[in-house]
């Protein structure tokens, strides 16, 4: 999987639409992103909303996974068409589906993009997965992701069902820190850390890269910095 760059964006119950997606500045950073469950890179995700485009519109919804303490979480995501030929309005969304031990649940529109046929955006294929819970059962990591070719963008999203509160986090603006000019990574989301942190492992393109060293950091996704663990 193949990709981009990414900020951090911290939410109530309520986001604005995101109408134009950040690749054009991604592709020129030279950054790739992808994303996983736990702390193996190789592991499904927990639970997947299948690939929608605005080419082939539609909607998906993954089935529903439960945490230790009761919570629930499932992901859909949706391409909507409206309009006829070159007038054509694509609305595509990624919707995190929460519920307590309560049964109470919410609908949660986590980012959305609108594009038009002339636009590279129209046939992307967009998802939204599931990855994992923290140790204590009240956090949920998932990613929003969007696919074109050979290359992806991964979006993490962290949802806090204690605190009613989600955070969206790109990531390319925290590693730029980090990464070497021109020097292509992937970025791949695999968990929590024990103290509650976004592990992300980061690689070069190329296994023979040697324009940075495979390693493993932790992502305070509250304050946007990141630490090597290995």
């Amino acid at each position: 999987m193949k990709g981009s760059m990414c900020s951090v964006k911290v939410s109530t119950l309520h986001y604005p639409v995101l109408h134009k997606s950040l690749l054009a500045l991604l592709v020129c950073l030279s950054l790739a992103t992808a994303c996983g469950q736990s702390s193996s890179a190789d592991e499904k995700p927990l639970a997947a909303a299948s690939a929608v485009s605005c080419e082939y519109a539609g909607a998906n919804t993954s089935r529903a996974v439960k945490s230790p303490r009761g919570y629930t979480a499932g992901l859909e995501i949706k391409a909507v068409r409206h309009g006829k030929g070159k007038r054509q309005r694509c609305l595509t969304s990624w919707i995190l589906l929460v519920s307590g031990p309560d049964g109470r649940s919410n609908a949660l529109e986590i980012q959305s993009r609108e594009d038009k046929p002339s636009d590279n955006e129209w046939k992307y294929e967009n998802s939204f997965e599931l990855i994992g819970w923290s140790q204590n059962g009240v956090r949920l990591l998932a990613a929003v992701v969007t696919a074109g070719g050979d290359w992806d963008e991964t979006t993490p999203v962290v949802y806090d069902f204690q605190q009613h509160k989600w955070w969206r986090v790109e990531l390319a603006p925290v590693f730029e820190k980090v990464i070497p000019e021109d020097c292509p990574v992937y970025f791949r989301p695999t968990g929590f850390t024990k103290n509650g942190e976004v592990l992300i492992l980061v690689a070069p393109f190329d296994d023979e890269d040697r324009c940075y060293k495979k390693s493993r950091r932790a992502l305070d996704y509250k304050k946007q910095t990141v630490k090597k663990i290995s």
